[in-house]
């Protein structure tokens, strides 16, 4: 897990931020989830290693910020794709899982696309360091 969402992000970091930064900046975005902010019974190694995405992303703010790059994560919730379908298509933890949406449904992979083409434009251009929960409310529910 570490090295597939941590170590990869650092590297592809390493190498493009230098070339970015050259060229004028940009922006990075680093994909989280919303398992790296709040404990899980199964997904242990996962939540950890999307933690670590988190902070590497308000790292890179900090470290290229003079440089004109923004770094920022993004942290979807239960997205309706592949990845997801052991809880989406799971008769009994689809609707656990979307009682504890406060939106009731899960969300689509233009949900989060559309939030990395706002941090990516001139819309985001004074963001930076930050983690953006796209998760129709799950983080803030009870």
């Amino acid at each position: 897990m570490l090295s597939l969402h941590v170590r990869s992000v650092a590297r592809l970091a390493d190498i493009a931020l230098p070339v970015m930064a050259d060229t004028g900046g940009g922006s990075f975005v680093v994909m989280s989830s919303i398992a790296g902010l709040r404990g899980n019974r199964i997904l242990t190694g996962y939540g950890v290693s999307k933690a670590a995405n988190a902070q590497i992303a308000r790292n890179l703010a900090v470290q290229w910020g003079s440089r004109g790059i923004r770094a920022n994560a993004i942290s979807p919730g239960v997205i309706a794709t592949d990845f997801a379908r052991p809880i989406t298509d799971d008769a009994d933890a689809a609707p656990v899982r979307l009682a504890k949406t406060p939106l009731g449904r899960f969300g689509t992979p233009a949900e989060v696309a559309g939030a990395v083409v706002w941090l990516a434009s001139a819309a985001g251009a004074f963001v930076t360091g930050q983690n953006i929960v796209i998760d129709g409310g799950t983080l803030i529910s009870d």
